[in-house]
């Protein structure tokens, strides 16, 4: 269960990583804003998963679940373009990982 945790820990900070490096991408807007504190929970999220904490578990299955109904809506809605399809791809297993080792986790308990 280690290597789980620290995989998805990897993962969610690349995910926090590409959120913070849209604002050198596209340039500073209010909905980039958004999306980098989005980028900086995710990121204090990763750091929490490299350790033992137990909100970082909750909190990385809430914020891609988040994520990914916000995407959706966007995608079905707004905006058809496939960067929301790989930001749905990438918070997908986030969400399936922290979601299993809360499952894991209650379970030995």
């Amino acid at each position: 269960m280690k290597k789980l945790r620290t995989k998805v820990a990897y993962l969610i900070l690349t995910v926090g990583t590409f959120y913070l490096a849209q604002l050198w991408i596209q340039g500073i807007a209010p909905h980039l804003l958004v999306g980098a504190v989005m980028g900086l929970a995710y990121m204090l999220i990763g750091l929490g998963l490299l350790g033992t904490s137990m909100p970082s578990l909750w909190l990385g299955c809430f914020l891609p679940l988040l994520s990914i109904v916000t995407s959706i809506h966007r995608y079905l809605t707004v905006i058809d373009d496939t960067i929301i399809l790989v930001n749905i791809g990438l918070n997908l297993p986030i969400l399936l990982g922290c979601s299993y080792l809360l499952y894991q986790n209650y379970k030995k308990s």
